[in-house]
């Protein structure tokens, strides 16, 4: 998948508009693909953290939802890894497919969310695997 390979190389450069412009259009496409309306995505910087942890993302089911993504870690302030950020992006994907898509009335960490989860890494990477079988 084109857009995938994209927001890999925007992660390597570190650039935030660059990994926000590739994000957006992975997401949009993502978005087309299940046919649930387009979901706006804002990424951050350096994540926030305290004392349990980092926040990596969060969704927010308000009018219209938004997803929230961090590219950078807390402490050291490095980008993340392809493969954290777009399992974040996915999870948070997730979320906003259980209320748009399943129609569901809350969208909780069960065992089922995390196999949906799982399905659509697997999914996108072994897409990418298959277009560029040298990226990892």
């Amino acid at each position: 998948m084109r857009r995938l390979a994209d927001l890999q190389a925007a992660l390597d450069s570190g650039t935030l508009r660059h990994v926000q412009d590739c994000t957006s259009a992975l997401m949009s496409e993502l978005c087309r693909t299940f046919r649930v309306p387009a979901i706006r995505v804002e990424l951050r910087g350096v994540r926030p953290h305290n004392a349990r942890g980092e926040l990596h993302g969060l969704f927010r089911l308000s009018n219209p939802p938004e997803i929230l993504l961090w590219m950078r870690t807390a402490q050291r302030h490095e980008v993340v890894k392809p493969k954290t950020f777009l399992r974040t992006m996915l999870h948070e994907l997730c979320h906003y497919l259980d209320y748009s898509l399943l129609k569901l009335e809350d969208s909780y960490h069960t065992m089922g969310f995390f196999k949906r989860e799982s399905f659509l890494v697997r999914a996108l990477i072994g897409s990418e695997r298959k277009t560029n079988p040298g990226r990892k």
